[in-house]
């Protein structure tokens, strides 16, 4: 693994190359707000970018930490109309549309002590070739157990229950930060995050916001401004909004279900800045709550997932001055 990375550190500061794929998003442009796909600000983080289309989503993976960046979709109350009718088929594959060198792996996961967890949620799918889709690896990254079978997936049903609730669509893009000075990484030199975030705007009712979850099992989730989120992804997720009001405002998400039930109205929240940034992983802190509800089809497979991946000892933990993290993500 600190071959692989030292490698990629001489290929791309020493000789400038690029390993990016020749596809754009041009055929997946729906999935993006005004049809204009998100700016990633850094050129060093671009030249290991591959942009991937899939029959109703599109995907920023990236070769330097073997994960998605960021994953887009647009929901509409119909489509999760015809999202109820996909059962959830287990299906993950590794993306043969991504070099070898570059592709997370089946494997990295196994004995990682990690959920594989969903970047686009894999409730969303109005079909079988939308399903099998959201299985890729590349839509996949390193995510601990709790956040992934309890909080995240609260948040991604309140999501939808927003939307089916005031009848109205959202464009949602959801991806991962790798923030402090060390990382974990597992496998053949997949990075965890630090972060898992979701970005969302209704276009009708001009709001807009971000959630943000701390990679670990401590249950720190946070709602957030997109603005401020921007400022620690370096990415402009939606480049026809820049300047607007609605940036920089940070609006009261729903965080579960019955919360999205009762709300009808997004208001703004009075404390502008969330300081969910500058909270890293520790894998010491545990909520210690019971989960919600241990009898949902979510909460049953996320548990036969963590067995089948095995709780075995986590990876290593890598300095950022050791991994192309240093110059690329900060």
């Amino acid at each position: 693994m600190r071959k692989f990375l030292r490698l990629s550190i001489v290929c791309v500061i020493y000789f400038n190359c690029s390993v990016s794929n020749a596809e754009t998003f041009d055929k997946c442009l729906v999935n993006f707000y005004k049809n204009e796909a998100p700016i990633v600000l850094s050129e060093k983080v671009r030249r290991l970018n591959f942009n991937l289309c899939f029959s109703n989503s599109a995907v920023l993976y990236s070769g330097l930490s073997k994960t998605g960046l960021y994953a887009a979709e647009f929901v509409t109350p119909e489509s999760l109309e015809l999202a109820k009718k996909i059962q959830r088929v287990d299906n993950f594959h590794e993306e043969q549309r991504i070099p070898l060198a570059y592709r997370s792996l089946l494997s990295d996961f196994r004995s990682s002590g990690y959920d594989r967890g969903h970047l686009n949620a894999s409730a969303n799918r109005i079909s079988i070739q939308d399903q099998y889709d959201s299985f890729s690896l590349v839509n996949i990254a390193p995510q601990s157990n709790y956040a992934n079978a309890e909080d995240w997936r609260l948040v991604e049903t309140a999501v939808r229950g927003y939307i089916k609730n005031t009848n109205q669509p959202a464009y949602i893009i959801t991806g991962t930060l790798f923030l402090g000075k060390k990382l974990r990484v597992i496998g053949s030199g997949v990075m965890v995050p630090s972060h898992f975030y979701k970005v969302i705007v209704f276009p009708n009712s001009n709001v807009a916001g971000a959630y943000v979850q701390v990679n670990d099992n401590s249950g720190r989730i946070d709602t957030a401004s997109i603005s401020q989120l921007e400022s620690y992804s370096g990415i402009k997720y939606f480049p026809t909004l820049t300047g607007s009001d609605v940036l920089n405002t940070r609006f009261k998400l729903p965080m579960n279900p019955n919360e999205a039930s009762k709300i009808r109205r997004i208001q703004i929240n009075q404390q502008n800045y969330s300081n969910i940034f500058s909270m890293l992983p520790n894998p010491a802190l545990s909520t210690n709550k019971p989960l919600k509800n241990p009898k949902s089809t979510q909460y049953k497979e996320n548990l036969s997932e963590a067995k089948y991946l095995g709780s075995g000892v986590v990876g290593e933990v890598v300095e950022k001055g050791e991994s192309l993290l240093k110059w690329a993500f900060e």
